[in-house]
């Protein structure tokens, strides 16, 4: 199709009289083309951006500019309506009322931008730069979407990659399936722009033109066909780790204290990532850190929405999207994990990729031990099982160390000052949005997880048992590190009732309606497809109805189960989960100490949130049938009750 510049270059009148072609296209303000390549990220936007930057003078010839102005590695970054806080205080952004009068000068007819950061701008955003993109462009959006399985794993990977995330993938990917509603992300500027400015392409290597994301870029976005004088760069721009190198990187963040120390261990491990067996580095390539039945859970619950975008921007009846065959539960999949084999295999390797690296590993003198406090003794354990020696530089070196260590202090040595230590006790199904972020940015790198145990995963005898023997163990340990630490964790609190009773510990909790929470129990083993678990596996197998799984003796009374041997009186905080947003209020001020902001909320309206649900005579029935568990909730209501009492009295006094 003819472009309106085109027409005005071969129009020789103007009002009547005969005047030079660049004459008339600055006479009637001919608005020039822009094309904005919003991502997204994962989507081989890396090699998209690396392939515009080398053929920027091969673009020219198709009236195309691809400019250096606003760019960060290669990327408009500076350009976009969107860029993260820490991302933003650091780089010298331009506002588009600014960059929109510069680049429309350029002599090219085509200005072609590219940042996957437009993507995740949100629709106030969108709107109040297309209104001014609007008038001096005539813009386009393209953005490439991938499968939501694989954009998750992948997403996962580069956080990871980035220090951005410490989680394992199972405790994370349902809320990351939100983000990637591409109907949300591409409505915004279909509004602003209209959908027939709006290029939407699958990415997915069968779809691209001659199987190449550059090539399919170029033809179904200008319409040109492949160039021999293009450069196209080969490899990977954005490598990848392994699922090992994965789970040994999240195991050296709870190991070690600084970031800034595990970020040294990338080049490490991505070079031991692609010296792997079965490596496979292109740009299409995806992990299986996900299993078959956790991937077909991701891709049936984004049905509807791929449905309407395959309809609406690509035109296709069947409402097929994506193309790639469907996972299988019968394919073989291992869970991502490190054995002490993998783990001294990283080791070595990343030592002798980088000799130094073993400074931060290896035990080098009894001071640094003795500095640090107990919580990374449990996550520094892959580092320091009874493994063969690792050598560096030819010199055999001593195990890896624990950093967090329990030791007896001596009876001379004082601390200058009392830690303090947080317990926080996770309830199975028990989850408060903002909690962890909250501990998080109070305790900085001094969480510790401690997961280890899974009660609800033994008998009655091995749980109770095994809380006895981590309660004698650690009541005979000290605490030697003056830091601070918060152990984090699903674990009976009878484990560390004992601990050290010099230190200023504080024992928090959070718990629910019991009908609700196993209705939430239920939910996340239907959906979280985990067959670790023996009841797990059996549930899903027979298809139990939430009445059944209610009824399941194993599930009876859970937190009954898991306050054998401490008491609710003994917990500084117990918060009520149908109050979460009150209650993270008192939690932040009465336990962190953080300076009290006054809130406005309805606890009422909170707690009817979460009702409903349920049948109300099943949930009768499982009041009378946990009548243990009903009763500890009403207990921790009353306390709470006289918490807030007691709070209210102090600030009448004040008063």
């Amino acid at each position: 199709m003819m472009r309106f510049i085109d027409q005005c270059q071969m129009s020789p009148y103007y009002d009547g009289k005969v005047v030079d072609s660049d004459e008339f296209c600055r006479q009637v303000d001919v608005k020039k083309n822009l094309i904005l390549h919003i991502g997204m990220g994962k989507t081989g936007t890396t090699a998209l951006q690396d392939f515009f930057w080398e053929n920027s003078a091969n673009l020219k010839k198709y009236g195309l500019y691809y400019p250096q102005y606003g760019a960060v590695s290669h990327a408009h970054h500076l350009l976009s309506p969107h860029v993260p806080q820490p991302m933003a205080e650091n780089w010298h952004l331009k506002p588009v009322s600014e960059w929109a009068v510069k680049l429309k000068k350029t002599p090219l007819d085509t200005i072609l931008l590219s940042s996957e950061l437009m993507a995740w701008a949100s629709r106030d955003q969108v709107i109040e730069f297309c209104q001014c993109v609007k008038e001096h462009f005539h813009p386009t959006v393209v953005i490439y979407v991938r499968r939501q399985d694989n954009i998750i794993m992948a997403n996962y990977n580069q956080l990871v990659k980035a220090g951005w995330q410490k989680s394992e993938i199972e405790n994370v990917w349902q809320r990351t399936l939100l983000k990637f509603n591409y109907r949300k992300i591409i409505d915004p500027w279909a509004a602003c722009l209209g959908n027939p400015n709006v290029v939407v392409r699958p990415y997915e290597k069968q779809q691209f033109h001659r199987g190449d994301i550059r090539y399919d870029f170029m033809y179904h976005v200008f319409g040109v066909e492949e160039d021999e004088a293009f450069a196209m760069p080969i490899g990977n721009a954005n490598p990848r780790l392994n699922a090992s190198a994965i789970s040994y990187k999240l195991q050296l963040y709870r190991t070690l204290s600084d970031p800034a120390k595990v970020a040294l261990f990338n080049d490490a491990l991505l070079s031991y990532s692609a010296s792997s067996e079965g490596a496979d580095n292109s740009i299409f390539s995806s992990q299986p850190l996900l299993s078959g039945d956790s991937r077909n859970e991701i891709i049936r619950r984004s049905g509807a929405i791929n449905d309407f975008i395959a309809r609406e921007y690509l035109g296709r009846d069947d409402g097929v999207l994506f193309l790639d065959p469907l996972p299988s539960s019968k394919d073989q999949w291992t869970k991502p994990g490190l054995t002490s084999d993998e783990t001294q295999k990283i080791t070595q390797y990343v030592v002798n990729f980088k000799p130094e690296l073993g400074e931060l590993l290896f035990k080098k003198d009894t001071q640094r031990s003795a500095s640090v406090g107990p919580s990374r003794k449990a996550a520094g354990r892959p580092f320091k099982g009874a493994t063969a020696p690792i050598a560096i530089n030819g010199a055999v070196g001593r195990s890896p160390v624990s950093y967090f260590r329990w030791r007896r202090r001596s009876k001379n040595a004082k601390l200058k000052q009392i830690p303090q230590v947080l317990i926080s006790l996770h309830l199975p199904a028990v989850t408060v949005d903002g909690y962890l972020a909250l501990v998080d940015e109070h305790c900085s790198d001094s969480i510790v997880e401690d997961y280890r145990d899974r009660p609800m995963g033994s008998g009655s005898a091995v749980r109770k048992a095994t809380a006895l023997r981590g309660c004698f163990r650690y009541a005979r340990q000290t605490y030697v590190s003056e830091r601070g630490i918060c152990v984090h964790g699903n674990f009976m609190p009878l484990k560390y009732r004992f601990f050290e009773p010099s230190l200023e510990k504080r024992y928090v909790t959070w718990v629910k309606h019991p009908a609700e929470r196993l209705w939430d129990h239920y939910v996340l083993w239907k959906s979280d497809l985990d067959s670790g678990n023996a009841l797990r596996r059996r549930m899903l197998d027979e298809d139990w109805s939430f009445e059944r799984f209610a009824n399941c003796p194993a599930m009876r009374n859970i937190y009954s189960q898991y306050f054998w041997g401490f008491p609710l009186k003994l917990f500084d905080f117990i918060g009520i989960s149908e109050f979460s947003v009150t209650e993270m209020q008192r939690f932040s001020t009465e336990i962190l100490g953080c300076a009290e902001q006054e809130r406005q909320v309805n606890d009422t309206s909170q707690r009817t949130e979460a009702v409903g649900t349920i049948d109300p005579k099943l949930r009768k029935h499982i009041e009378r049938y946990h009548s243990e568990d009903m009763g500890l909730y009403r207990h921790a209501l009353e306390i709470r009750d006289r918490q807030l009492k007691k709070t209210a009295g102090v600030k009448g006094d004040v008063l």
